[in-house]
Parts: C-alpha cells; sequence; structure tokens
C-alpha cells in the first residue's frame, strides 16, 4: 500500500527539448497509411500529448509537466482503447454471436453497429479525460463520422451500448491509484550513500510521479510481478565499462557522439507515444475492426503495464543517474568528469530500468504476437518483426522555429552544428526490434541512461507484453475465441499468404509492412 496521501510536490519538465511534434508521417507508398477506424481516436490523445494541452484537474489553468504528461497521456490510450474493445464485444454479446471467428463472417452487417460502439465509447471517455478546448477540437467531426445512420435503431443502441462500455471501464479505473498524492521524494544528500538517487541537475527537483509504483496494473497480479534483478554494483566491470561509456557519448560536448544517434535521443526524447501508436496504425492498417481494436487495446494496456513496472522498479532500487555518478567518480571508484552534462536534461526520476525502453518493447511485443511469433518463437519470430517504415516528426511552427527550440535548450555546442538536421528527424527501421532497440539507446546517446539499463530494459519490456498478451483475453474478451487447433490451422493458411489468423485467433493472413 502507498503511504498517506500529503500535498503535492512540484515536478520539473522531465526533457529539456522543446521540439514539439504535430503529427506523425509515415513515408509508405500504400495510400492508407495506417487502420483508418482505430488510428484517429489514438491521435486525438497523442496530439494533445504533443502539444502539452493536457491537464491536471486539480490546476485546469497548468500544462502538466513532461513526466506527468507521458503517464496520464499514456492511461487515457489504454482507457480508450481497452473501452472501445469492450464495446465491440457487447455488441457480439448483444446480437448473440457466439465467437469471434463468427463475428468475422459476419462483419459486413456487423461494421455499422460496431462503428457506433467504438465512437460512443471513444466519445465518453475522450469527452471526460481531455480538457475541453483545442484537445477535443476533433472530437465531434471524428464521432459523428464514425456514429453512422441515426436513422438505424441497430446503429443507435450501438452507441449506447459503446457509451456505456466507456462508463464501466472509466469507472473501473477510477481508484486505480494515478492520483494518489505521496510526500516529495528527496533520495538522499550524503555523498557517502554512492548510488543512491538525489535531486539532480538544474533544478534539483524532488523524485517525480512516485504514485506509479503503486498505479493498479490491468493484467499484472502487482507492479512488482516482474521486477527485474537489481543493477550491477558500482564496483562491477559492466557498470565501469558503462560509466564510461556515458562519458565518451553521452556529454553535451561530446566529440564521439554520432550525429545520427544526436537525432535519435532528439527523436525519442519527449513524446514516444506518439511514435510508437504511429507504428501500432501501421501494423493494424490490414486488420479489420475487431482484430485491430483488440491489437490497440493489448497495446495500450501494455504500455501502461510497463511504465508502472517501470515506477516500481525505478523508486524499489533507487539508484542515481549518470548526472550525479559521473562528477562524483562513482563515489570515488572511477575517473570524475566534473563537467559531465548530459546531452538530454535528466527526468526527475531514478536511473534503473528506463520506462522509455520498457514501454516502446513492451509495445512492440504484443505487435510481434498480432502478426504470429513474439520474442523465443522459433520459425514466428523473424517474420512477424520485420517491418519497413520510416518515420519524420516536424516541429512547431517549421523549422526556423525548431531551430530556435533546439538551440534554447540543447546544449550550445552542439545546438549550432546540429540545427539544420535534427529539429526535422527521420529514422528508418526495418523491423519492430530495430524501433525499440533504437528507442532504448537513444537514453545512453541523451546521457540519462546507462547500457545495461537499457539491455534489462528490454528484457522486462518483452516480459510485460507477452504478460499482457497471454493474459489479454481470459480477463477482457467476453466473446469466444478460437480453439488451439484452429488457431493453428489459420496460422498456417495465413504463412501461406491465405485468408488466416494469428496464434491467439483473430490475426487474418499476413500484415504487410
Amino acid at each position: 500500500m502507498p503511504p498517506p496521501h500529503h500535498s503535492p510536490s512540484s515536478t520539473p519538465c522531465l526533457l529539456a527539448v522543446l521540439i514539439l511534434v504535430l503529427a506523425l508521417f509515415l513515408d509508405m507508398s500504400s495510400p492508407t497509411m495506417a487502420n483508418e477506424l482505430l488510428q484517429p481516436w489514438s491521435e486525438l490523445v497523442t496530439q494533445a500529448m504533443v502539444s502539452h494541452t493536457l491537464r491536471n484537474g486539480a490546476e485546469p489553468s497548468k500544462p502538466l509537466n513532461p513526466l506527468d504528461n507521458l503517464l496520464v497521456g499514456g492511461r487515457i490510450l489504454s482507457i480508450l482503447h481497452l473501452a472501445q474493445w469492450q464495446a465491440l464485444n457487447e455488441v457480439l454479446m448483444t446480437r448473440n454471436v457466439p465467437s469471434l471467428a463468427a463475428a468475422k463472417d459476419q462483419l459486413p452487417t456487423l461494421l455499422p453497429s460496431l462503428q457506433a460502439a467504438m465512437a460512443g465509447a471513444g466519445k465518453h471517455i475522450l469527452e471526460t479525460l481531455l480538457p475541453t478546448g483545442d484537445a477535443q477540437v476533433g472530437l465531434p467531426a471524428l464521432y459523428a463520422a464514425q456514429f453512422g445512420d441515426d436513422n438505424n435503431s441497430d446503429v443507435v443502441s450501438a452507441r449506447a451500448i459503446g457509451d456505456k462500455a466507456g462508463k464501466a471501464v472509466l469507472s473501473s479505473r477510477s481508484d486505480d491509484g494515478a492520483a494518489t498524492v505521496l510526500p516529495p521524494y528527496l533520495g538522499v544528500n550524503s555523498t557517502a550513500d554512492a548510488g543512491r538517487w538525489r535531486p539532480t541537475p538544474p533544478l534539483f527537483l524532488p523524485g517525480g510521479a512516485e504514485q506509479w509504483r503503486w498505479v493498479t496494473p490491468y493484467i499484472l497480479t502487482s507492479p512488482q510481478e516482474l521486477r527485474p534483478p537489481p543493477p550491477p554494483g558500482l564496483r562491477t566491470a559492466a557498470y565501469k565499462q558503462a560509466y564510461y561509456e556515458l562519458k565518451s557519448v553521452g556529454n553535451a560536448t561530446s566529440k564521439e557522439r554520432l550525429l545520427k544517434d544526436t537525432e535519435g535521443a532528439v527523436f525519442w526524447c519527449e513524446q514516444p507515444d506518439a511514435i510508437i501508436f504511429a507504428i501500432v496504425g501501421r501494423v493494424t492498417e490490414k486488420m479489420d475492426v475487431l482484430e485491430a481494436s483488440r491489437v490497440y487495446a493489448m497495446a495500450a494496456v501494455a504500455g501502461l503495464d510497463a511504465r508502472v513496472a517501470s515506477m516500481d522498479s525505478k523508486y524499489f532500487y533507487s539508484t542515481w543517474r549518470p548526472v550525479t555518478a559521473l562528477p562524483l567518480g562513482n563515489g570515488g571508484i572511477l575517473t570524475a568528469v566534473p563537467d559531465f552534462t548530459p546531452l538530454l536534461a535528466t527526468p526527475p526520476t531514478p536511473e534503473f530500468p528506463s520506462a522509455h525502453a520498457v514501454h516502446g518493447e513492451a509495445i512492440m511485443e504484443v505487435l510481434r504476437q498480432a502478426r504470429g511469433g513474439g520474442k523465443g518463437d522459433e520459425g514466428a519470430e523473424k517474420a512477424a518483426d520485420q517491418l519497413d517504415v520510416k518515420l519524420t516528426t516536424p516541429t512547431v511552427g517549421g523549422l526556423e522555429a525548431g531551430k530556435r527550440s533546439l538551440q534554447a535548450t540543447i546544449a550550445a555546442p552542439i545546438a549550432a552544428e546540429a540545427a539544420d538536421v535534427i529539429p526535422v528527424v527521420t529514422r528508418q527501421y526495418s523491423s519492430l526490434t530495430a524501433v525499440s532497440e533504437d528507442l532504448a539507446y537513444s537514453r545512453i546517446y541523451g546521457g540519462i541512461h546507462y547500457r545495461f539499463t537499457a539491455d534489462k530494459s528490454l528484457k522486462l519490456g518483452t516480459s510485460v507484453g507477452q504478460r499482457v498478451v497471454d493474459a489479454f483475453d481470459a480477463k477482457f474478451t467476453k466473446v469466444g475465441m478460437m480453439g488451439k487447433e484452429q488457431q493453428k490451422e489459420e496460422s498456417k493458411k495465413g504463412e501461406e499468404g491465405g485468408e488466416g489468423g494469428a496464434r491467439r485467433g483473430l490475426r487474418t493472413g499476413k500484415v504487410s509492412v
């Protein structure tokens, strides 16, 4: 149980880079760039995140700091997509459809009702959780487009089913602990406490979002269920190697960090959800509304559980950040780097694990499994992991505004030479693993995480993703799934290029990305 409630502590901006993403463009030849039914709902949330229009109910006029912006936005995504999936299930049950396989056979007839249910659930969730004004500007048009014919009694009843499902999911998360207020987390103040977290420069504020270590997960039995072993000790060879790597490539003034790695640090630094859910949209592009809704729900649920698991481990181990360790010579054990300043501003949380890395890999594992093969699935993993996609992040106000923002917020020695390239960053990937590894290792080049942390965080993310996929249907799918033999047969058909399904009974055919 969390400690008693106290007054809230102020939390600083998580990252110094103020390059805001207005949209994420997938560079591909297909005219349909993402799932056209689900992605617009996701984008209403991620656009609110990147434009910093999310708010705390207690302070509606004040934007959330970047750390809370990530956590609150991810929570909204999870409630939204789970509510839509529950709404689709409720429609199928009301129409006496016995299984998802049967629903696929009736999909042309069911689709208007399913869209209306999804719209009803989405409208209720976003009207409740997104602040009024700019954050909701696209909601009425999206709702009207997907609600359909209001003269059709089946469509109207389905919308009401969706609204009811939205209310039920929202109610189920009303006391999940995300709004818990804890006393300020101050860590330690003595240089004798080598390895332990303490507030970091430049603002030296208390640890942020500690209450998230107590948030109720969707699937994990507890926040600590998958807690990893501790990081290497300060005197180990692994720590020494990672320490000197940070000295070399994580410093703002580094001459050894490649431009592509500087770009990667900036690309992933502030709003990974917008990028990741653009990839979810791409992977689900050719899925029907049933399979796509299930994948979005699993991805968003995995994202929240990943962040809860990360915050549990961060505050359980409470390890110091490189910005503390390097100037102190790792407690006098290694050569001190008095002038070490990380490329990115250090988030106000302990170092181990990397929440960015755990979150990203958890969702990538959900996507692999949705395509027929997760990590360790012999013979299926490689095909399921393949991805060919290019992502670009435009900046608020165009390139010139991006340059000014970069020069104002990233260390001056690199800003002048990199400003012409970094504000509009393009990253190309050939696999889902390449996405999650680029995200994880970008934190090294940003100077805020060690390599052993990135590696262990990827493993934790895989475990969270697998755990969510394994348990999701038993908890959140109300109509019947296919039996194991039928799943195998459908997957085999999919591999042969015919109409088929996933190993978990819902995927149809192969996704070409």
